[in-house]
This record gives C-alpha cells, sequence and structure tokens, in this order.
C-alpha cells in the first residue's frame, strides 16, 4: 500500500505506495523512502514460469478474514521474491517496511531507505479478502545529517519532522500462504507478476519491540497515537 548529499544514495526503485513526502534541502538533495503504497517499480528478473509458477499457485489460497487474523501483528512489506513461496525481498535498499496493526482498527507504516525512515499511521478495515488502509495526512520522517560525511561536527545528527500529506486509501488483496495471511498489492493472480508487494507476519520482531525502536528515536512522539 510509497514515502521516500554529498554522500551518493542509491536511486529508489520504490514499491512504494504513497507520494514522496519529503522536500528537498537548499544543499542538498536528500532521499527519504517511499511507503509501499504507490509506484510500483520496475520488476527484478522474471523465473521461468516452469520453475515458479507452479508452486505458488498451489501455495496461495483466498478465503474470509476479519481484523481478528491481524490485531497486534507486526507484518513485515517489500517485494515478493521471485521463484520463492511467499517470501519477501529483504536484500534492498529503499523497498522495506514494517507494517503493525496496532488494534482492530489502527495500523502504523515505518518504511526505510538508507540513511533515513518514515513513519505513517491511519486506519485499517477488512472486507472479506480486502483490506483498505487509511492513511492520515500526518508522517513522520527521520533522516541523518548527510553533512556529517564531510564534516562530522555537523549538527544535529538526524533530522525529525512531522509533515502532512493528502489523505488517501490504499486496497490490498488479502490470501493465505503456509497457514498464515499475506497481503498482495495487486491481487493473487498478480503473485507471478513482476513489481508486485507482498506483506507477511514478521517472525524476527514484534509489534512492541518496533515501537521502542520508534520511542528511542522521538518518532511515536510525534505520531501523536
Amino acid at each position: 500500500m510509497g514515502f521516500i548529499l554529498i554522500y551518493p544514495m542509491k536511486k529508489l526503485h520504490v514499491f512504494a505506495l504513497m507520494l514522496l513526502l519529503l522536500s528537498c534541502s537548499e544543499t542538498k538533495e536528500p532521499t527519504t523512502p517511499e511507503t509501499p503504497f504507490e509506484n510500483i517499480p520496475a520488476a527484478p528478473e522474471i523465473v521461468a514460469a516452469d520453475t515458479a509458477t507452479p508452486a505458488i499457485d498451489a501455495a496461495i489460497t483466498t478465503g474470509i478474514y476479519s481484523t481478528d487474523d491481524f490485531e497486534e501483528k507486526s507484518f513485515v512489506m517489500s517485494n515478493a521474491t521471485r521463484g520463492e513461496i511467499c517470501r519477501v525481498e529483504r536484500g534492498c535498499d529503499c523497498c522495506l517496511s514494517d507494517l503493525l496493526f496496532l488494534s482492530a482498527d489502527t495500523f502504523v507504516l515505518s518504511s526505510y531507505c538508507e540513511g533515513s525512515q518514515i513513519v505513517n499511521k491511519g486506519k485499517y478495515s477488512v472486507n472479506r479478502n480486502e483490506m483498505t488502509f487509511h492513511i492520515d495526512p500526518l508522517s513522520v520522517s527521520y533522516e541523518y545529517n548527510w553533512e556529517r560525511e564531510v564534516d562530522s561536527t555537523a549538527l544535529p545528527l538526524y533530522f525529525l519532522k512531522a509533515q502532512t500529506q493528502e489523505p488517501r486509501n490504499i486496497k490490498f488483496t488479502i490470501a493465505t500462504c503456509e497457514a498464515s495471511p499475506i497481503l498482495l498489492s495487486d491481487g493473487v493472480a498478480r503473485i507471478k507478476e513482476p513489481g508486485t508487494e507482498l506483506a507477511r507476519e514478521n517472525t524476527e520482531a514484534s509489534v512492541a519491540e518496533i515501537i521502542n525502536g520508534l520511542k528511542e528515536k522521538g518518532i511515536w512522539d510525534k505520531l501523536k497515537i
């Protein structure tokens, strides 16, 4: 469901689904992560259909879901990994997000790039096998001060800003893979197509752990949840 100097940064290939939220600085042109809510990117190399497609087709099922399937869970969102069943791509810059379902109707989305992070919040709803994200106008960015690459005394170390954007609604398809719900940006049929975003439950970090990280950076307070 996308948010995105002397020190070089990688050109973004974001499958993010929100508008660019940060404006350019006066002296440099910092790059901030886009959230996975807009501009699905160019495709990665496609695995031969005769090896990838049958396994994926067999692994994914659909059904009827509710907010109970997501409440108080942490999901990780990225590109669907080609040739692997229901896996997200992790070894990439500006393409990974933590999706936190705080309650039966509230979510937080934290998206990462090299040296920067942007966090959005909002409400979500579930209707059978469709999830809709109602994205709040408020977002918070946390960006490294790249001037420190040429002047180690430059302050602050990071810039923390609250900004506003146009509210929007984004829809994802819900399916089941390996007995767990997943989210797909373009429907179940598109799992075989390039550029599909996939979110699945995070087995490496809980909601509480990710929230603690946001609090340590001062982001949580600015979100006003």
